[in-house]
């Protein structure tokens, strides 16, 4: 028959000595022989004792090993939500949101200016022609192009306008070969301007080509459809103070798409647009990581400003600071996120406290263990 609680020979030794300490508290005498029974008594004991341990409970040592489980794991392999970034890059393309109404571009000479999705342009007056507008009845017109000209000793020139475009647009920016970028804006400004002087080559699509000599300078307005409107841009001299940097700039994308065919049975390829460059976490004490001509890094969440935007004959130079939710590289199975753990995050916040309380740690956990064990360190 299997014994309770109450039958171990320590729980007897108690009893009987709880007997006779009853008696003492009554008044009366205990034997000489009954304590030197107890003293047996207790002796049998210790031996029992020594020769059938106490189950130890081991509950504990798996509640210990399954928190060191967990919170290893959380360190480990649990990514933070954010992080802030540097990008340093050479690309052929980016594309980002502006957060709030601001300048994009300064006043910028150009040999050549073309300009699709427009639903109207209007075109100056020249010394032998009247003014005229360009419409559209399906609400935009054709692609136009403006360029310099020289006639003998007198230069055309052409000269963007300052662009100042509301929150919330989608902007573009494509090299585009020596010197020449494409800028495309979605949800643009309800106008953009260009400043015409002298000789001007003008041709629009269906139309030929036709010359243009303006006496005086004079604006070229075009007001943007309700798509996506594009100005073609070759610069007549450096584009380092092309862009109104700094520029807030969100959902920054560095992902070039080219289609190609026409619909419904186009063919839509996403490639990288970095040529070169790095990316540095600022949370981490401005680690670097080196990005590979053609490496797909993808921007979640992004949200920050452009330090510097600058043309130069075959890419543009970006240089980007903000905050993402989400950090990837590669595609489809190789892709795999950048973003840092905890671990990663502690250690260069917190790199002696972590060192520290991780010692603290497993020294407390070995100190337990050798004491589950019975062991005396």
């Amino acid at each position: 028959m299997p014994k309770s609680a109450g039958d171990t020979p320590r729980d007897a030794l108690k009893q009987q000595a709880e007997a006779a300490a009853d008696e003492l508290r009554a008044g009366a005498d205990v034997a000489p022989e009954r304590v030197e029974r107890l003293q047996r008594f207790q002796r049998v004991v210790e031996a029992y004792d020594a020769t059938h341990p106490a189950p130890r409970r081991r509950w504990p040592v798996a509640v210990v090993f399954l928190t060191t489980l967990v919170v290893c794991t959380v360190l480990l392999f649990v990514r933070r939500h954010e992080t802030d970034i540097q990008l340093d890059l050479a690309v052929s393309e980016a594309a980002f949101v502006l957060p709030a109404e601001q300048k994009l571009t300064e006043l910028a000479p150009l040999t050549t200016l073309g300009a699709s999705g427009m639903r109207e342009i209007q075109l100056p007056r020249g010394r032998n022609q009247s003014s005229r507008a360009l419409h559209a009845a399906d609400g935009a017109v054709p692609p136009a192009r403006l360029a310099t000209l020289t006639d003998g000793k007198r230069q055309g020139s052409i000269t963007l306008e300052t662009i100042i475009l509301p929150g919330n647009t989608r902007v573009r920016v494509r090299s585009a070969g020596a010197q020449a970028l494409r800028l495309s804006l979605q949800r643009a400004a309800p106008e953009l301007q260009a400043s015409l002087y002298g000789p001007i080559e003008v041709a629009v699509a269906g139309e030929g080509v036709q010359a243009l000599d303006v006496a005086s300078p004079q604006l070229v307005l075009f007001r943007p459809a309700s798509g996506e409107a594009d100005l073609d841009l070759a610069l007549a001299g450096p584009g380092k103070n092309l862009f109104a940097v700094p520029l807030g700039a969100d959902s920054l994308s560095l992902i070039q798409v080219d289609q190609a065919g026409d619909e419904p049975r186009s063919i839509v390829r996403r490639t990288s647009a970095i040529l070169s460059g790095a990316l540095y976490f600022e949370s981490l004490d401005g680690q670097e990581r080196k990005l590979r001509p053609g490496e797909m890094l993808e921007l979640s969440g992004a949200r920050g400003e452009i330090t510097e935007l600058r043309v130069e004959p075959d890419h543009l130079v970006l240089r980007y600071r903000g905050r993402v939710e989400g950090l990837s590289v590669g595609a489809g199975e190789n892709r795999r996120s950048l973003m840092p753990t905890w671990l990663e995050w502690l250690k260069a916040r917190r790199g002696a406290w972590l060192l520290w309380g991780t010692a603290v740690y497993l020294f407390g956990l070995v100190m337990g263990f050798l004491r589950w064990l019975g062991r005396s360190p």
